[in-house]
């Protein structure tokens, strides 16, 4: 599938959030640790301060991933092209079959649905890891429920209120994740991110669409899932939720350096208090 197509899709501004605040961590990794620190799995914390910015940058792509995920999206493409390596998809596909045979092939070099499983949980919470992040479950939660209250108070009202609260949440926010943003999170976060953009490609794939029977990415995901995994997958709310909390923790990213010196300054209308509308309106769940 052409880059043309792919950018049209309506995943292309998530992705495209994606490459700037992964892009925004690596120019960081760069400028501190050298270039040969671009490669390295195992990553050191950058800054060694108790708050690590640039390092909560990377948090917000794997939390659009989690949920892309928990759309589906992973669990198909990978049954997909089992299915294709062991002969079940007879008809002829053009490049989708090299696409698949290569997402079959590279498959112990992308981490694993266990492992991807794994950060979810040290990151945000739920089940998977040894070290869940169950303190991150029950504050995000409240920062969006205090966004969301106050993009809907009345404009006569004093926000000074709301935007302490706010701001107090979000620095509980960054202190609970700081710590966890070191090691592979970082490099996770563009391997997992880049895995989620090969599976759309495939799904994208004009041939493959034909014998899938059309329809969006996640219309098809809908519909084979229960075929190819065992579960029925409902997308658009997980979506919704994913961009949303990215978006809400690229604005904490973006606010950490400033919390001590006070509340943060915001409006009704800013984009983090409309993420925050959208995030609960998505549902229930991290």
């Amino acid at each position: 599938m052409n880059a043309a197509l792919l950018s049209a899709s309506p995943e292309a501004p998530a992705l495209q959030l994606c490459d700037e605040l992964s892009g925004a961590h690596l120019r960081a990794l760069e400028e501190r640790l050298g270039a040969p620190a671009m490669g390295l799995l195992d990553l050191p914390p950058l800054a060694g301060d108790a708050i690590e910015t640039d390092q909560l940058r990377a948090v917000a792509p794997l939390y659009w991933a989690l949920h892309a995920e928990q759309a589906g999206l992973l669990a198909v493409v990978e049954a997909l092209s089992q299915q294709f390596v062991q002969g079940a998809i007879v008809e002829p596909i053009g490049r989708a079959g090299h696409l698949l045979f290569r997402y079959f092939r590279d498959r112990h070099e992308r981490f694993k649905v266990e492992e991807r499983a794994s950060i979810y949980s040290h990151l945000f919470g739920g089940q998977g890891s040894d070290d869940p992040n169950h303190e991150f479950a029950e504050l995000f939660p409240r920062l969006a429920a205090e966004l969301d209250a106050f993009g809907r108070s009345p404009t006569t009202e004093d926000g000074g209120t709301y935007r302490a609260r706010i701001s107090s949440l979000a620095g509980d926010l960054t202190q609970n994740l700081s710590p966890r943003t070191a090691g592979v999170v970082a490099f996770a976060a563009r391997d997992v991110v880049d895995n989620c953009r090969q599976a759309l490609t495939i799904l994208r794939d004009p041939e493959l669409q034909t014998i899938l029977g059309g329809g969006s990415v996640w219309l098809v995901i809908r519909r084979l899932g229960p075929r190819l995994t065992g579960h029925q997958f409902d997308p658009e709310p997980q979506l919704s939720k994913g961009v949303a909390g990215m978006r809400i923790l690229r604005w904490i990213a973006d606010v950490a350096g400033s919390l001590a010196a006070g509340p943060v300054q915001l409006q009704r209308g800013d984009a983090v208090v409309l993420a925050a509308s959208d995030w609960l309106m998505s549902g229930e769940g991290r």
